[in-house]
């Protein structure tokens, strides 16, 4: 059953959050996992300390947690803090 991994994210540094967009990004196709949808916010329902959120489709729930717990994406866990304020969520 595929799994999807949930990103809620407000920006800190542009600049460095496009570094780690597309660093980020490669990490995810190399676990099979690719991009579903990516852009603003807006709450329906008690609001959101987040400004974006990204959804990302992984073929199953262990593709998902290889890809977070990968040397790979764990590198990046600087850079991420760096470029934005975020929460990270497996569904699935």
């Amino acid at each position: 059953m595929a799994a999807f991994v949930v990103f809620y994210s407000t920006p800190i540094d542009e600049a460095k959050l496009a570094e780690y967009s597309a660093k980020a990004l490669a990490t995810v196709a190399d676990h099979g996992g690719s991009p579903v949808i990516l852009g603003p916010l807006h709450p329906l329902h008690d609001g959101t300390p987040y400004q974006r959120g990204a959804i990302f489709s992984f073929p199953d729930r262990a593709a998902a947690i290889d890809w977070h717990e990968s040397e790979a994406y764990r590198s990046l866990a600087e850079l991420r803090g760096e470029a934005m304020q975020c929460s990270i969520h497996i569904v699935g």
